[in-house]
């Protein structure tokens, strides 16, 4: 799963796509060695054995197994099946041909040169040699993720039986096939998302000649990949809409580096070369950026939580505007800022389409909508967020006024963070009473003592932002209300890393799109947007 120095991005997506309980088991089955060393299974088993689990195709194979293990169970009739796969090792193909070569003769199994023939019933069945390590890795993986006693109690009667045919062949399967699916169903990503994660590998692996790491997947290649999706029907509805072509390669993007922190933990630090090392205290690495994952509480979502819902920091417009910038960590706000900007204007204008195409419009309205074009370009974008990072920064001021004027705890860390005088503190504690709660005392001081340069300059921008900020909630006659306290308290850590993680992605923007080439970027992107829309909604010229 390595590149050179790297982990390769294909390797760290697989990874992360189950749990860290299944990533666990599949590693200890494909990392298995013999006493000398040597890898207990090939590369090409190994390979297959992640392919079936992460597509779900076990069902002919178990099938398969169940065969295999009768054979099995027949020539080593000391120790059973479990003698003759976990006695000996490795399991090559080779060492498979040997282990047959080697056994007693039964009636109902031929040894041949590249297979053996099992006799059950009235049917026989082939099994190629080639086909072993395979099967046998993937008999270990079943022990491992449901134990040998469960796989043992399904085949056990089976085994035991004197004669059998296909049909009890395929009930042992199939009992066996339920099991792994409802463990798989609490430990791996859904079909459905896994279908998705392998067009954009595949596409990712094609666009760059081999393997990929996570820099690679970039705004060029989302763009492109929109442009010209994969031609399978199945999924065809899934990248029509370019807001979720986006989504899926910023989680895959995200997989790819947990893919790697789960890789380091499993192999030990890889040599980025790039000054990223690993934590092995942390178990993380350190230098990568932030990966946040969809669990994560973002800051939109903190920013529209019950406990900030008595202040509108955000109302529903520009929740809506920021539903991308807000929604990522910082890194993706800033790896995919050229990415976000077009989701906001053309996927605006995309929705506009799809509305409109549900309605069951004319082709001259949907013709209509799309020469007017989006309500925004991109300079026009780029000053709406940096109108919304400027109210989200008041926002904060205006929350810290209200914590100080209800001499709330919360408003402690910021106030201090702006002190210049590290002796003012002491003064500023002094002369009160015995016993006095310092809180109280340090509140009472800022309403009636000498105040700290730096924190005069602070609580006046405080007042000042309070008094531009007239939405509900901010307003001076609301001040004291029990909600609003709590919501200024709550929200007013989010909205300051919501105004920074504004301000880092517009920084994204300036360096990406200079400002002199900002309508020319705009105007090209219309005429390959308006392209793909008009195939994908039926409107010709």
């Amino acid at each position: 799963m390595r590149t050179g120095a790297h982990y390769s991005g294909e390797g760290s997506v697989l990874a992360n796509a189950g749990s860290a309980e299944l990533v666990a088991a599949l590693h200890s089955v494909t990392e298995a060695t013999d006493g000398r060393g040597r890898s207990r299974y090939p590369e090409r088993s190994i390979k297959a054995l992640i392919k079936a689990v992460l597509a779900r195709r076990y069902g002919p194979p178990l099938l398969e197994l169940c065969y295999l293990l009768k054979a099995a169970d027949l020539i080593d009739q000391r120790h059973g099946y479990a003698g003759f796969f976990w006695c000996s090792a490795p399991s090559h193909q080779v060492d498979f041909q040997l282990r047959w070569a080697a056994a007693k003769h039964i009636p109902d199994v031929c040894v041949k040169a590249q297979e053996i023939v099992l006799t059950v019933g009235q049917n026989s069945f082939a099994i190629s040699y080639a086909r072993m390590p395979f099967l046998a890795i993937l008999l270990d993986f079943l022990v491992t993720v449901l134990g040998f006693e469960l796989v043992h109690g399904l085949v056990a009667d089976w085994l035991a039986a004197p004669t059998q045919d296909q049909a009890s062949a395929s009930k042992v399967a199939n009992k066996i096939a339920r099991n792994l699916y409802h463990y798989l169903r609490d430990h791996l990503i859904s079909p459905h998302q896994n279908r998705k994660l392998s067009h954009f590998v595949a596409f990712l692996k094609s666009r760059h000649g081999g393997d990929f790491q996570a820099f690679e997947i970039d705004d060029a290649a989302i763009l492109a990949f929109w442009l010209q999706p994969p031609d399978c029907a199945e999924v065809q509805s899934d990248y029509r809409n370019f807001r979720n072509v986006m989504r899926g390669f910023i989680d895959l993007h995200r997989a790819v580096l947990q893919g790697q922190e789960r890789l380091a933990l499993a192999h030990g630090p890889p040599d980025l070369g790039d000054g990223t090392k690993f934590d092995a205290d942390r178990g993380a690495f350190t230098g990568l950026p932030d990966t946040q994952t969809a669990a994560d509480f973002t800051l939109l979502e903190a920013l529209k939580s019950a406990d900030c819902k008595r202040l509108k920091f955000l109302n529903k417009r520009e929740r809506d505007d920021l539903s991308f910038v807000l929604s990522g960590s910082m890194s993706e706000v800033e790896c995919f800022a050229l990415t976000m900007l077009r989701g906001m204007v053309f996927g605006h204008l995309q929705n506009c389409l799809s509305q409109v195409l549900r309605r069951g419009a004319k082709t001259s309205e949907r013709r209509g909508i799309l020469g007017a074009g989006p309500d925004l370009n991109y300079a026009g974008y780029i000053v709406r967020m940096t109108q919304l990072a400027g109210h989200l920064e008041r926002s904060n001021l205006a929350a810290l006024d209200i914590l100080i004027k209800a001499a709330h705890p919360s408003a402690l860390a910021p106030i201090l963070a702006h002190v210049h005088d590290p002796g003012w503190l002491p003064t500023a504690l002094s002369g009160g009473r015995l016993g006095a709660d310092p809180t109280a005392q340090f509140f009472a001081h800022l309403q009636n003592g000498s105040i700290d340069c730096g924190l005069q300059k602070l609580l006046q921008q405080a007042r000042l932002a309070r008094s531009s900020v007239s939405r509900d909630g901010f307003r001076p006659a609301q001040g004291a209300e029990p909600a609003v306290i709590k919501a200024a308290a709550v929200g007013m850590a989010p909205a300051k890393r919501a105004a920074v993680q504004i301000r880092c992605h517009l920084k994204a923007l300036e360096y990406s799109l200079p400002e002199s080439s900002l309508d020319h970027i705009f105007d090209q992107d219309r005429r390959r947007f308006n392209r793909r829309f008009s195939d994908i909604y039926g409107i010709t010229s």
